[in-house]
């Protein structure tokens, strides 16, 4: 048996990551959001106050073309 391998991920092409971003849309930051209830928050750049939210950024974004 070759042990010389054991640490490594049988198949490191399939490791996945979970990166989520920022980003700045028409005045407004989406920004993640660790509640567990959704993923990204959505606010005016000169507010605190959270306008919205939603699953994905481009959930966001939709929902801020309708304001």
């Amino acid at each position: 048996m070759r042990n010389e391998n054991m640490n490594e991920p049988q198949n490191p092409q399939c490791v996945q990551t979970s990166v989520m971003v920022s980003a700045d849309y028409k005045g407004y930051r989406i920004e993640p959001n660790n509640t567990g209830y959704v993923n990204y928050d959505f606010y005016k750049l000169d507010d605190e106050l959270i306008t919205g939210n939603g699953k994905t950024i481009d959930d966001c974004k939709q929902q801020i073309d309708e304001l």
